[in-house]
Formats: C-alpha cells, sequence, structure tokens
C-alpha cells in the first residue's frame, strides 16, 4: 500500500474528521479545511472539506514548493 493510500485510508476511518474539518470552515468562515500528512517534499490530503471549489481531495498532493505559506515568506523577504 502507497503511502498516499495508507494515510487516506487511516484518515477515513477516524469517524471524526468530517465532523472536525466542518466545524473548522463554519468556524473560521473559511471554505477549505484539510487534515494532511507532511513530508519534508510534500503535502498528503487525507481528509478534506472543500466548500471554496480550491479542487483539493483525500490523496491530492502538493509538494512542499508550491506550498502558499512558501509563497509568503518569499514575498516577505523580497519586499
Amino acid at each position: 500500500m502507497g503511502d498516499v493510500t495508507k494515510a487516506t485510508e487511516l484518515a477515513a476511518r477516524i469517524e471524526v474528521v468530517p465532523t472536525l474539518l466542518e466545524v473548522i470552515c463554519q468556524t473560521t468562515g473559511m471554505g477549505f479545511s484539510t487534515v494532511a500528512r507532511v513530508t519534508e517534499e510534500r503535502w498528503i490530503a487525507c481528509g478534506v472539506q472543500d466548500d471554496s471549489g480550491f479542487g483539493a481531495y483525500p490523496g491530492r498532493q502538493v509538494r512542499r514548493r508550491d506550498d502558499p505559506r512558501q509563497r509568503w515568506r518569499l514575498i516577505r523577504a523580497l519586499t
């Protein structure tokens, strides 16, 4: 079983994850929340609440260099 499949299946077995993600979206006013496995190289979305149309889904991977926080740090460093 690959890392992605294993991570998403483990999150899917935790019954409270969908409720937790929904509450996070409602509480913060954001249309997106996720439970992710984060490594040095990538983020793996394991559980997702995507009401914003961001296009996230369980198993989606994002390279760390594409991480919005990395971009923000770069912008702040350059200004």
